[in-house]
């Protein structure tokens, strides 16, 4: 197995081993000691793959977040990626409430922001390609800039339980905000 498949695997096994911690106790008192255990290897080895806790919980996120927003599927189906991600949210509730309250909003919105801001860059492509857009690109880009956040601030609350709506009713409110207000639909 070549060197770039075995650190993904290790990867993955310490991605597993603390979604399971995360599972039965707060993110802030596990520690790298008990995830290598898990995972049947030294400190050492947790290190040369992480920094520490903080950058494992944010591979383990964006990793996550590339196969549940599918940008790789052709066609791409952004519905379909809000209602996946949106479901990972509610069936993983419990671990991103503790991820949020112990990484700080500033580094998971970090997290969100990056993944929102490559999933709104494809609904706009797979809406309206850039040649056909009647903006320019600094303004193209800062469109970007204000929906990924706007989207980032819903999910963040969302995930807290700070808006009193359902899933379905989310999904459609960000179809809203992302479709119907950018003017990038046809």
């Amino acid at each position: 197995m070549p060197n770039r498949e075995i650190t993904l695997s290790m990867k993955k096994q310490f991605s597993e081993a603390l979604k399971k911690r995360i599972a039965c106790m707060p993110f802030d008192k596990i520690t790298v000691t008990e995830l290598s255990e898990d995972c049947s290897v030294n400190r050492q080895t947790f290190y040369y793959h992480f920094e520490d806790i903080f950058d494992l919980a944010n591979w383990c996120f964006r990793n996550e977040a590339e196969v549940i927003l599918g940008f790789d599927e052709e066609p791409f189906d952004w519905k379909k990626s809000v209602s996946s991600l949106i479901n990972y949210i509610d069936e993983n509730n419990d671990m991103c409430v503790s991820l949020l309250n112990s990484m700080g909003h500033r580094t998971l919105k970090k997290t969100f922001s990056d993944s929102t801001e490559r999933l709104i860059r494809k609904v706009i492509s797979a809406c309206a390609p850039v040649s056909e857009m009647e903006i320019s690109e600094e303004e193209l880009e800062f469109n970007i800039m204000f929906y990924s956040m706007a989207v980032s601030g819903l999910l963040e609350k969302y995930i807290l339980n700070e808006l009193n709506i359902s899933s379905e009713k989310l999904i459609c409110y960000i179809e809203s905000i992302i479709i119907k207000n950018t003017g990038f639909a046809k």
